[in-house]
């Protein structure tokens, strides 16, 4: 027979488990599976609710250091804050893991998403692990980051300077098919969960005059 003690240092201890998995599956519950955090690519799939108000839309910007992505960051964070969103940007300067160390602090600032000019095209693995798992989207920018687990990125964006042809580097033979976005229509698309494309064409001109 169970003593009153034990019975209540068991009740205690089946409270304090239970608590802790009610802790747990909220945070699992941000990850979705078989596709990455923010990639909805079929609207029967896309849960309806309130988006995230521009002004509070919080973007972490990994910018990249090779040459040319100076213009590139910039436009970046133009276009962004011309959409009315909140860039936060982020240099590597090109140290080794520099970016990745970059993503770690994105994650502790609270962003929405995060978008990456990446320096190198390997490495990426736990860096983008830890955005999943945290819920965070992640967003590859005119990138050559090609990891083989396509659930660690929402989508991959042709940075256009115009609407019409080429992308932010020059190279018109990389314009994506499909449909064309104002960066903050395609991140806010992202975060939402809205239906878009894994590659996403992307202007980096003023969305409004």
């Amino acid at each position: 027979m169970m003593r009153h003690g034990a019975g209540r240092r068991l009740g205690r201890s089946v409270a304090a488990v239970l608590l802790t998995a009610g802790m747990i599956m909220p945070l699992a519950g941000c990850v979705p599976q078989g596709r990455a955090v923010g990639d909805t690519q079929d609207s029967a799939d896309a849960v309806a609710h309130d988006g995230v108000d521009r002004h509070d839309l919080y973007v972490g910007v990994v910018g990249g250091s090779k040459p040319g992505d100076d213009d590139v960051n910039r436009r970046l964070v133009e276009a962004m804050d011309q959409g009315d969103l909140n860039p936060v940007f982020l240099a590597s300067n090109g140290d080794a893991g520099g970016q990745q160390k970059a993503v770690a602090d994105l994650l502790e600032r609270n962003v929405k998403v995060i978008v990456i000019v990446a320096d190198r095209a390997t490495g990426w693995e736990e860096a983008l692990g830890e955005a999943r798992q945290a819920g965070i989207p992640v967003v590859l920018a005119d990138s050559t980051i090609t990891p083989d687990d396509q659930t660690l990125y929402a989508a991959r964006f042709h940075l256009l300077t115009d609407g019409s042809a080429g992308n932010a580097s020059g190279n018109a033979a990389d314009k994506a098919e499909g449909e064309t976005y104002y960066i903050a229509d395609a991140l806010a698309n992202i975060v939402d969960d809205v239906p878009h494309g894994k590659v996403m064409n992307v202007r980096l001109v003023p969305q409004w005059s």
